[in-house]
């Protein structure tokens, strides 16, 4: 019966594990530090591999072990509990957990051992293999200590590179000296031992290493399963040949962390002296070639001997011919072999060194493990060689300083291929994958050497791209920090500053879109500024930087609304564009980015010239782009936004149609995979979504929903673009609700626009636009449900809104509007005179801020006209009124017949001159409200969203007139047109509730007359009980506008003494509770 004590250590690969000196009850010089985390995110999982060696206890000969090692770790002082031992007290390691062995190795391992040693003994773990995405190996073997807790152990963790024979123990990784007892100290207290993953420049394999150990009594049955420290035995040529392999190994491990020339020529000879030892027949010769033909091709690379690659070609052919088909080291062998050849064939031209790399490498992903090293170097080596046809093959393809041997084997212009490629494709593990070959690349392509700044520069991007995708802060400001590190390796007089100034504005753009810092736009002008400075007049890419600059003062100016910004951007636009005359294949390019300025001019300050302009430009633009053109479907889009722009002002049905057609071809050029395809879903689904607004074709607003669908599920979460796919289908379920009545529309409505704002938190340049919506929304979900705490919630999010557009903001006049009409809205509801003041005063502000020509001034108009006819039904201030009807009046001269908002001013003015007539009698009032309200049905025909409006309009306008006139053809107008407009709208349609009360009146008015309703044998008075019984009970209208149906319904039914008196007010009553 074993007596024992064991702690099993959870481990964690993570350097930022819970462990700190202090806990550990050591000295100030304790060696284990807590490392910075790593540049690598790996995901922690372990597995055994069955091409695993068995443990052994070693009595191997001692190797040359002095170069390349880490300094002991001096003597801790330990202040453990006793420890009372008897006579066979054991201490038993049974399991090793090492992490991150991989990191920043050089070569691509066959394995990793452990090795222990103690009073001149040793044992050494078995060889395990390791997969690309395992960042834990694990050893479940048991290791018998020296019994006393003061000996001394030490610990080596060593990457072999050939799975048998193993010729030496390969490369040092991390060596230590620690006691059993703070072994047995760390393993109770479940404190692993950490090392720093990087110093300098140099990335370090094994970031941390953990031992289960037990402490117990002896017991003779499990002698044979203990594997104790034995004392290795010389072997003569055997001991010799490790000592030569381990020294080259050590050798060329430092050449590769200090580049030092002789440190490589040292490394040569010791390989070559093992070689000499192995003759023909020796099982360790194809190893020494191996390692020998390693060498000599980083020793081709680093000196540029491209034609004595033949020598290192020959030796890893000699040891692929000794490693026979299964053999467990022959993949490896064929992937160096095939980096060679590949190397030669891109000096030389061989086409049989094409031949024989596929050959080679597709041997190798047959047989080896998908996740493996060797499979992942192997696809990457057949990408690479794919990108370098025969014909367009120089001598430079390949580069200077190929670490051939490397578990990153290309040269920079290797890896500038592999980018590119990356970067085209969507492939999210090929992108990780080149990335991280891109930061072992920086280990050892050091800030002197000339290829460093196009290395960062291509990780740079290829962050950028995955942050696109993914969102992930942190890849872009590492982006920005390599950029601004590439260019700061370009000065002033550098040919190449020009692309880095770019470079570093382009990506401080990006992040400013994201974040919203104005540091990050300014300093990104401030920078093409000093780009274009570069570029003076007669420079051939001068065009660009002037488009660059435009560029981003355009962003500023959406961001801050100074008018000298875009107009600067403007100007900048048509130099740039008279540097592309007709002819120039850049052109298009030129005519598109214009026409975009000129239509954002146009959306502030109205001028016709400038939309018409910027169609014309988009239309030449597209001319330039015949089908088949790659830029085809940018100009389609371009086009169609200005038609939708036009259309938006000027009402011209072809515009509209003309600009759907344009998005759907352009939404055809960009099928399922392509990049810019969310960008046409959205286009289109806003075309149809307007058409729907004016034309009240359902299926238009159903096929909107689905596209904003299908764009929104191109941009998962954690993409830079989703927030505005939520806000964009967020807005049109809205819409479907507010004329389909559907509650799961509007509760989808809410989350989505809840769910972008999570995206843009402080400091995001879409903030301000995302509280506005979900403010709306829950302005809307109080219209229908009556809970307060939605209407306060709207408007708190309102005011942060318009705090985050102080004065000079574009979008300010837009959030004080918003405001002043939640504010409106809550007076409503319940009477407070200081919010609709408020509101008329933020209502004044906006209209202040769209002067005579602005595009938006008509809705500050009837934004501010709406205001003060509210105030005029509570106060009777005449003023009000009278000032109502002529802010109506302004707007309704802003849109002409056939602008697609006038059926809108009509029906707006005419309900004010009702309201007036109401009050003062005049007849021409009444009588020019109904003709308003007959235009403006007229202007919404069968179909149109909006014809129901009309309708009860014009019902309630003749219904007026006959109660002061006494035209029965009035009365029976007002009936029809209200019948027209019940059959119009769908069961859940809000406006039914008013279609109610409206025939309510109409059937009154039948009843005191005395009439029979042509076409009816009813009873009037009880048809108009059943409707106002029926605009009290309709849910969708809302709580405010059913409690006044009810109190109507009382009130009528009292004064007519009608059976349902008492069924009225027991409804007013649980309606005045609900409210």
């Amino acid at each position: 019966m074993d007596h024992r004590r064991r702690v099993t250590v959870e481990s964690s690969s993570s350097p930022d594990s819970d462990s700190s000196a202090s806990s550990l009850k050591t000295s100030p010089t304790s060696p284990v530090e807590k490392s910075a985390p790593s540049n690598k995110k790996r995901k922690h999982e372990s597995s055994d591999d069955d091409n695993d060696n068995k443990a052994k206890c070693s009595k191997r000969p001692r190797s040359h072990e002095n170069l390349n090692e880490e300094p002991s770790h001096p003597e801790h002082t330990q202040n453990l509990e006793e420890i009372h031992l008897g006579e066979v007290q054991q201490f038993v390691i049974t399991a090793i957990r090492a992490a991150d062995l991989t990191l920043g190795l050089r070569r691509i391992p066959a394995g990793f051992h452990v090795v222990f040693k103690a009073d001149g003994a040793e044992y050494q773990t078995s060889n395990k293999s390791v997969h690309v995405d395992q960042a834990v190996i694990e050893w479940h073997e048991r290791i018998l200590l020296p019994r006393e807790p003061s000996s001394k152990v030490r610990v080596s963790v060593y990457a072999s590179f050939e799975l048998g024979p193993m010729l030496c123990h390969g490369e040092l990784l991390r060596r230590f000296e620690i006691s059993v007892g703070e072994l047995l100290d760390r393993s109770e207290k479940s404190h692993p031992i950490l090392f720093p993953p990087k110093q300098g420049e140099v990335v370090s394999a094994c970031t941390s290493l953990f031992m289960t150990l037990e402490q117990r009594l002896s017991d003779e049955k499990d002698v044979a399963v203990l594997c104790s420290l034995t004392t290795p035995t010389p072997g003569g040529d055997m001991d010799a040949l490790a000592l030569e392999t381990d020294a080259g190994h050590s050798l060329l491990a430092r050449y590769r962390r200090m580049q030092n020339s002789r440190d490589l020529d040292q490394s040569i000879k010791h390989f070559e002296r093992a070689l000499d030892l192995c003759p023909m027949d020796h099982p360790c010769r194809p190893a020494a070639l191996f390692n020998l033909a390693t060498v000599k091709f980083i020793s081709c690379q680093a000196d540029g001997r491209y034609l004595d690659l033949d020598i290192p070609i020959s030796f890893f052919q000699d040891a692929l011919d000794l490693r026979p088909t299964g053999h467990p080291d022959r993949p490896v062998t064929q992937l160096h072999l095939a980096i060679a050849m590949l190397s030669r064939f891109a000096k030389r031209g061989f086409q049989r060194d094409v031949d024989a790399v596929e050959e080679l490498l597709c041997e190798v992903i047959d047989v080896s493990h998908a996740n493996s090293h060797i499979h992942r170097a192997a696809l990457v080596a057949i990408e690479t060689s794919a990108l370098h046809p025969t014909a367009s093959v120089d001598a430079h393809d390949l580069g200077q300083e190929l670490p051939a041997a490397s578990m990153l084997p290309f040269s920079p212009n290797q890896l500038a291929y592999i980018a590119e490629w990356c970067v085209r494709r969507d492939d999210p593990h090929a992108l990780d994958e080149a990335i991280s070959l891109h930061y072992d690349a920086l280990g050892y392509y050091n800030a002197m050497h000339a290829c460093r700044g196009h290395l960062l520069g291509n990780l740079s991007i290829m962050l950028v791209t995955r942050f696109k995708h993914r969102g992930n802060a942190e890849d872009m400001d590492q982006a920005i920090a390599l950029q601004m590190e590439v260019l700061a390796l370009h000065p002033v007089g550098h040919p190449d500053r020009f692309k880095s100034l770019n470079n570093v504005a382009l990506q401080l753009s990006i992040r400013f879109d994201n974040r919203g810092n104005a540091e990050d736009l300014d300093q990104a002008i401030s920078l093409q500024r000093d780009a274009l400075a570069l570029h003076p007049v007669g420079h051939p890419d001068r065009f660009k930087s002037l488009n660059n600059v435009a560029l981003q003062l355009s962003i500023r100016f959406d961001n801050r609304g100074n008018a000298e910004d875009l107009d600067q951007a403007i100007s900048l636009q048509r130099d740039a564009l008279a540097l592309h005359p007709v002819g120039h294949p850049d052109r298009s390019l030129l005519l598109n980015n214009l026409a975009l300025h000129l239509s954002t001019r146009f959306d502030h300050r109205g001028n016709a010239e400038d939309l018409d302009q910027a169609i014309a430009l988009a239309r030449e633009a597209l001319a330039l782009c015949p089908v088949g053109h790659t830029d085809r479907s940018k100009s389609l889009n371009n086009l169609a936004n200005g038609l939708f722009t036009r259309f938006d002002h000027q009402g011209n049905a072809e515009d509209l149609d003309h600009a759907i057609a344009l998005a759907r071809d352009a939404l055809a050029l960009r099928p399922v995979g392509h990049t810019d395809r969310s960008s046409s879903l959205d286009s289109l689904a806003n075309g149809l979504s307007t058409r729907f607004d004016h034309r009240g074709n359902a299926e238009d607003l159903d096929h909107a929903i689905a596209l904003h669908r299908d764009a929104l599920a191109l941009r998962p979460v954690g993409h830079p673009d989703r927030s505005k796919s939520l806000n964009r289908l967020a807005i049109r379920l809205s819409t479907r609700f507010n004329h389909q009545g559907n509650a799961e529309d509007l509760d989808q409505a809410f989350a989505g626009h809840r769910d972008a704002l999570a995206l843009c938190p402080v400091g995001h340049t879409d903030r301000s636009s995302s509280l506005n919506n979900l403010a709306a929304q829950l302005s809307t979900r109080f219209d229908h449900r009556g809970n307060a705490k939605d209407l306060d919630q709207a408007i708190a999010l309102h005011r942060e809104a318009l705090a985050l557009c102080p004065v000079g903001h574009p979008d300010r006049s837009s959030s004080l509007d918003n405001l002043a009409v939640r504010l409106s809205t809550r007076f409503d509801h319940r009477g407070n005179a200081e919010d609709l003041d408020h509101a008329i005063a933020l209502a004044r502000d906006a209209l202040a801020l769209r002067p005579v020509g602005h595009t938006d001034r008509s809705k500050s108009l009837n934004n501010l006209a709406l205001q003060l006819s509210i105030r005029f039904d509570h106060r009777g201030n005449a003023e009000d009124l009278d000032q109502a009807i002529a802010l109506h009046r302004e707007a309704l001269a802003l849109h002409p017949v056939g602008h697609p908002y006038r059926s809108m001013s009509l029906s707006n003015l005419a309900v004010r001159l009702s309201t007036r007539f109401d009050h003062r009698g005049n007849a021409e009032d009444l009588d020019q409200a109904i003709a308003l309200a007959s235009d403006a049905l007229a202007s919404r025909p069968v179909g149109h969203p909006n014809r129901p409006t009309s309708l009860i309009n014009l019902a309630n306008g003749l219904s007026t007139r006959y109660d002061h006139q006494g035209n029965t053809e009035d009365l029976n107008k007002s009936r029809d047109n209200l019948r027209c407009a019940l059959t119009l709208l769908t069961q859940h349609d809000p406006r039914r509730s008013k279609v109610h009360a409206s025939l309510a009146t109409v059937y009154l008015s039948f009843h005191r007359s005395g009439l029979g309703v042509p076409g009816e044998d009813t009873d009037c008075l009880n048809v108009a009980m059943h409707h106002l019984k029926a605009a009290a009970n309709f849910v969708p209208a809302g709580l405010l506008f059913r409690l006044r149906a009810a109190l109507s319904w009382v009130h009528r039914a009292d004064e007519h003494r009608h059976g349902t008196e008492l069924e009225a007010y027991a409804t007013s009553m649980q309606l005045m509770d609900a409210y």
